[in-house]
């Protein structure tokens, strides 16, 4: 037997700050789209004879620079699924990241019905926060690696991005996903698709 934390409680909470500059003329209207992100984990552990909760907080390093640029005549979805691919990767809610992919598509238009007429290009730049925050209770229990989700917190599966309503799975590290999906995911990768966190052979 060993202690083993179970998520009792998860939020994803994200801040978002933009600017834009102006860049040297080009032959064609563009805007260059520049995200950066800088994830961080709180985690609040509730112990069994403890009155206190033991709170941890972890700065992970800041993830890669992600860079795209639109022309005027770009298709609109084309650009929303590129966006979409590359912040796959980043560890944001499914609906945190539909959110900023339509800022970012928002803005790109603005800008583009108001571009400055001596300068074609521009650059539009994203600062994300996000915070995980969850709230542990500590217990003992055998240790096992896969635990049931709870059925009625309204999420969506990281990996097909569909409302979970049955059948859900989550992980040590706190990720509930379609219980078919997680099956699929972990046949070829013994890690958290959202977090990477590293599960028992």
């Amino acid at each position: 037997m060993e202690n083993r934390l179970l998520i009792d409680y998860y939020e994803a909470k994200m801040s978002l700050k933009r600017t834009h500059d102006i860049s040297p003329n080009d032959c064609r209207y563009k805007v260059y789209v520049k995200f950066y992100c800088e994830p961080s984990l709180t985690n609040h552990i509730i112990r069994p004879h403890s009155r206190e909760p033991l709170i941890q907080r972890t700065n992970q390093p800041h993830i890669e620079t992600v860079d795209f640029n639109f022309d005027y005549d770009d298709d609109e979805k084309a650009g929303r699924e590129r966006i979409d691919r590359e912040l796959r990767e980043w560890p944001l809610h499914p609906k945190g990241r539909r959110w900023l992919i339509d800022c970012a598509m928002k803005d790109v238009q603005e800008l583009f019905e108001c571009m400055p007429p001596h300068h074609n290009t521009l650059i539009l730049k994203f600062w994300v926060r996000a915070n995980d925050v969850r709230v542990h209770y500590e217990q003992e229990e055998e240790d096992v690696w896969m635990v049931p989700a709870d059925h009625e917190s309204p999420i969506d599966c990281s990996i097909c991005l569909d409302e979970i309503s049955s059948g859900a799975e989550g992980l040590t590290c706190g990720h509930v996903f379609h219980e078919d999906c997680i099956n699929k995911w972990l046949k070829t990768s013994h890690s958290c698709p959202v977090c990477r966190y590293q599960m028992h052979a």
